[in-house]
Parts: structure tokens; sequence; C-alpha cells
């Protein structure tokens, strides 16, 4: 048994999963020397990577744990795993906290070299940067996360909703948390609301509209959850980034409880798809690559300008 792994093997969990996260977590913590404030791009690269082993490892615990109880939900040993599970999962999250509590305390400048240098790991700075500016310190990266958050569950639940009767209704994963962590919920350990549990307020109105791509065109579909019809006006307007508003279309449309209707459309003037097609074919690249090549790009101009 390796020194300080005592604690996760306790557990006692006798699949090969749980046996790999153990060890992950152990390497982990023996690389706690070199997380100091002037480590090397390359050393902070293994670190992350070694991070996102673990958290890949720890979803296929879960799984298994999930899939074992799924068989038998009254089953005395399933329950115990399930509950072994939840005591490795919890204990390994905590133990590799340090990493987060050292991240904290790195300068703007050294946060900065480091993401700029993160080689595959851009893509987590990439979905950021896609709608907002390049946060200049923790505190901000942490706000921006929080937004991100809202808008990934906001996305996929007015789209959802926009199928119903396909889809009925919807929940997302998890309201809250029973002790301080980094997770999901919409509510923290204190029953605090995250900025994602505001925007639930929203998405879920009774009666909402949503906009949902289809082509070149985008349909803005009227969704009614009440037990009665009602009729709604809409106003689409567009934006520019001066915050100059038009209005380019307005309808009214009647809803019903038993399905989503589309109230109006709106013709996009390229579709994205086909600029896309077009400045490939006129690089002589394949679209994946055009795409790679400009997200790379984006960060690299948003970490020059800060």
């Amino acid at each position: 048994m390796t020194k300080g792994d005592g604690m996760l093997r306790v557990f006692a969990l006798d699949f090969e999963f749980a046996e790999v996260l153990i060890d992950r977590v152990v390497e982990f913590e023996a690389m706690r020397d070199i997380l100091i404030p002037e480590i090397t791009w390359q050393d902070f690269n293994i670190v992350l990577k070694k991070l996102e082993a673990i958290t890949i490892q720890k979803s296929k615990v879960e799984g298994y744990a999930d899939l074992s109880f799924a068989e038998d939900t009254q089953s005395q040993a399933a329950l115990n795993l399930r509950d072994r599970v939840d005591q490795v999962l919890t204990d390994s999250g905590n133990r590799v906290l340090f990493f987060e509590m050292w991240f904290k305390e790195l300068s703007a400048k050294a946060t900065q070299n480091l993401i700029e240098h993160s080689g595959d790991f851009h893509y987590f700075l990439e979905t950021m940067t896609r709608y907002f500016r390049f946060p200049r310190d923790f505190e901000q990266m942490v706000f921006l996360s929080q937004i991100q958050q809202g808008l990934a569950i906001k996305t996929a639940i007015e789209y959802w909703r926009s199928t119903k009767p396909r889809c009925m209704g919807t929940l997302y994963w998890q309201i809250n948390d029973v002790y301080p962590v980094a997770s999901w919920s919409s509510l923290d350990y204190g029953g605090q609301w995250k900025l994602l549990h505001y925007m639930a307020k929203r998405f879920f109105n009774p009666i909402n509209v949503v906009a949902v791509p289809d082509g070149d065109t985008i349909l803005l579909k009227a969704i009614n959850d009440t037990a009665e019809k009602a009729e709604i006006a809409v106003e689409v307007q567009a934006v520019d980034a001066n915050g100059k508003a038009r209005v380019i279309a307005t309808a009214k449309a009647k809803t019903n409880p038993d399905k989503a209707v589309v109230a109006t459309k709106v013709k996009l003037s390229i579709p994205e798809s086909e600029a896309l097609e077009g400045l490939a074919a006129s690089r002589n690249q394949p679209v994946d690559v055009l795409i790679a090549e400009q997200a790379d790009a984006a960060v690299k101009a948003l970490l020059a300008k800060h």
C-alpha cells in the first residue's frame, strides 16, 4: 500500500475501475511539489492531463456503481456498493483540491502564460472566450464559469422544451450541494443561488419563446406548459455590438398545452455552415481544420490583448 492512500482503500471497492482511480489520485498527490509559482508550462500540462485522467476514471467508477444499483434497487449489496462509491468519490475529490487552491494564488501574468501554452486544453478556455472577453484574473474566470454553466443548461433545456410533445418535461442535475464543492448544482451548500438558478426562473417560464436553429433559418418556437390555451405576441430584435436594436420580425401565435408551435421564422443572410465551407474551400482546407485554427487564433489574440 502506498503511503497516503489508505483512506481511499479502506472502502475496499472490489472492482478494477476503483483501483485505477485510487492509483491515479496517489500519483497526482505526488506532484504537489512541482506546483510552485514558477512552474513550467510543460509541467503544468502534465498536471492537467493527470487531473483529467482522474475525472474520467471517476465517471467510470460512478457509472459502474449506477449500473449495479439499477439491476436491483432493493439489493442491499448494491446499496452498500453505492455508499462506498460515494465515499471514494468524495474523498478523491477532496484530495485533489490542493491544485485549485494553488492555481487560485497564482498571479494574473502567470495564469495567462500557463493557459496560453496549455496545448490541447485550449478548449476549456475557448468555450468561455467564444462569448466573453478573456478574464483578467481568477475571480473573473470563476464568475464567467458560472455564466457559462447557466448558458449551457439554458441551451439544453430550451431545446428539449421546444420538442414538446416528444419531450414533455425537463429536470437538470443538480439542484443543490450538501458540502462545499465545485459542481453543476444551481444552489450552493448553504442554499445561496448561483447564476444558473436565476436563469432557471426564466428558461422554465410556463409560457416561453425559444430560438431553434434550422439550417439557414431560426425558428421561434412558443412553449405553453400551463393547462390553458394562450395567445402571445412575439417581437424579434437584432442588436449590434453597440447595443443598438432594430425590429426584424413580429408575430402573434396561439399556443396550447399539447405541443410547442412555431410562432415565426427568421431567415439568416448567410448560413454559418455555408460561410465556413466557402472559406475552407478558398483556403483548400477541411472545415474542421479551419475551425480549429480560428479557435486557436482567437485565443492567442485575446491573450495578446491582456
